[in-house]
C-alpha cells in the first residue's frame, strides 16, 4: 500500500516538471517500499536520460528486490534492445520467463520479437502456459495479421474481446505496442 502513495506523489511531482524532486522521491520511496516495481521503473526511466548504465543498475536492483515483476524484466529487456544488445536481451528474456513462467506480457513480447520462423512455436508455448491471457492472444492475432491471415487475426481479437471487452478499447494496458493503431479499420477494409 505504501508504494501506491509514493507513486501518486511522484506523479504529482512529475506534473510540476521538477525531475530532481521526482528522482529524490523515487529514491526515498525505494528505501521505504523496496518491493514496489513501479518506483524502480520510474527511476530507471529518469536515469536513462543521463546514463544507460545507471538505468540498467536501477532495473537490476528492482529485479533483485522484485524477482517476479514482469514489468521490470520487460523494461530491462527493452533497454537492452534499445542499446542493440540483442544477445543480452535474449538472455534476459530466457531468465524472465523462468522467473515469471505465466506472464502473458513477457510471452507476448517474445512472440512479437521472435524471428518469423519461430513465432508459431513461441505462440504455441505461450498459449500452453497462459491460454486465457489477453496479451498473448493479442500477440497471436498480430502474428496472424502480419502473415496476412486476416480471418484468423479477427478470430483471436474476438476471443480477446470476449475475455475482456475493455482491453481493446484501453489498448490492453501498456501492451498497445502489439497492434497497429488502425488494425480494426484495416480488417474492415479487407472485409474480414
Amino acid at each position: 500500500k505504501g508504494g501506491k502513495v509514493w507513486e501518486t506523489s511522484i506523479k504529482l511531482e512529475k506534473d510540476s516538471g521538477n525531475e530532481q524532486n521526482v528522482q529524490n522521491l523515487c529514491q526515498k520511496g525505494i528505501k521505504l517500499c523496496p518491493d514496489t516495481p513501479e518506483l524502480y521503473l520510474i527511476l530507471s526511466k529518469l536515469e536513462s536520460k543521463k546514463s544507460i548504465a545507471k538505468a540498467r543498475s536501477k532495473l537490476e536492483s528492482g529485479r533483485i528486490k522484485c524477482p517476479s515483476s514482469d514489468k521490470l524484466w520487460l523494461a530491462a529487456i527493452n533497454l537492452e534492445r534499445k542499446m542493440h544488445n540483442d544477445n543480452l536481451a535474449k538472455n534476459l528474456m530466457a531468465k524472465a520467463l523462468q522467473a515469471c513462467p505465466t506472464s502473458g506480457m513477457l510471452y507476448a513480447d517474445e512472440i512479437i520479437n521472435a524471428p518469423k520462423v519461430r513465432r508459431k512455436a513461441v505462440a504455441f508455448e505461450a498459449l500452453k502456459r497462459c491460454d486465457k491471457d489477453v496479451y498473448v492472444m493479442t500477440a497471436v492475432a498480430k502474428m496472424f495479421f502480419d502473415n496476412l491471415m486476416y480471418n484468423k487475426a479477427r478470430k483471436w481479437l474476438d476471443r480477446v474481446v470476449a475475455i475482456d471487452p475493455s482491453s481493446i478499447i484501453n489498448g490492453i494496458d501498456s501492451g498497445s505496442f502489439l497492434l497497429p493503431k488502425d488494425l480494426d479499420k484495416q480488417l474492415k477494409d479487407k472485409n474480414v
